[in-house]
């Protein structure tokens, strides 16, 4: 607006009689300046419309290359460790915020793993006070909890189970700072969260078939050992119930020495 009006005020300065001043000879001028100030505020909107999404494209782009590294790290991620790792940095990248990981441990949720989204790798961010309980209602009933949610709203972070098909691998913190997630920024955070929970399901299908694998392995080797063996008895036993069966039979015919 100041741009419009400014633009007009020196087109009357520099240009129209008397010049150097901001009267006018003509009073059509007056119609002119009108039609100026009006195309130049249209002008200046939608140039500002334009800047505008053209830095939400630019945002949408990076969040969606987030999405796609985040894939792609997965794919050749070779330890629950990985995964865990790979999605924090990821998602510090997409939210710039600090995030706590709680993994799935033997007998429940482990203590949480702190990614922090400063360079220095300092933080301020203290944890909640009752940060244990929000981790094993979220564990417990696979819903996010904390900032701004039905439950505990009065939590400084938001805190999401990673789960699919019924199975809870861990929980993620992010400490928001006060504010929200917008919809397509959400949404990309938790198609990461996704991401992450099918990593970690296939690996421990992997581990599992291994397991099996290696069961197999070892029943295959134990019926070949018991093979082995029967096959190395069965000579001497079949001789040694030919000649009792002889025994049996011609105890009587054979002298004392063949007996």
């Amino acid at each position: 607006v100041v741009g419009s009006l400014a633009s007009v005020l020196l087109f009357n300065w520099f240009f129209i009689e008397p010049r150097f001043s901001f009267h006018t000879y003509e009073p059509e001028y007056a119609v002119t300046f009108a039609i100026m100030l009006t195309s130049a505020l249209i002008t200046g909107t939608l140039a500002n419309k334009l800047k505008g999404n053209s830095r939400q494209a630019a945002r949408e782009a990076f969040r969606a290359k987030v999405l796609f590294d985040t894939n792609q790290l997965l794919q050749n991620a070779e330890s629950p460790q990985d995964v865990i790792r790979i999605t924090a940095h990821q998602i510090i990248t997409l939210l710039g915020r600090d995030v706590i990981v709680y993994p799935l441990e033997l007998g429940g949720i482990g203590g949480g793993i702190r990614f922090s989204a400063h360079q220095s790798g300092s933080d301020d961010t203290a944890p909640d006070d009752n940060e244990q309980e929000i981790v094993s209602w979220v564990f417990d009933n696979q819903q996010a909890a904390g900032f701004r949610l039905e439950h505990f709203s009065a939590a400084r972070a938001q805190y999401h189970p990673i789960c699919i098909n019924g199975h809870c691998y861990g929980i993620v913190a992010v400490y928001l700072d006060g504010t929200s997630l917008e919809t397509f920024e959400y949404s990309v955070f938790m198609s990461i969260l996704g991401e992450c929970a099918l990593s970690l399901e296939n690996l421990q299908n992997a581990l599992e078939r291994e397991r099996a694998s290696v069961m197999a392995r070892n029943e295959q080797l134990r019926s070949n050992l018991l093979r082995s063996i029967s096959h190395d008895i069965r000579t001497p036993l079949t001789s040694i119930s030919g000649n009792a069966s002889n025994l049996l039979s011609h105890y009587q015919q054979l002298d004392d020495e063949t007996r």
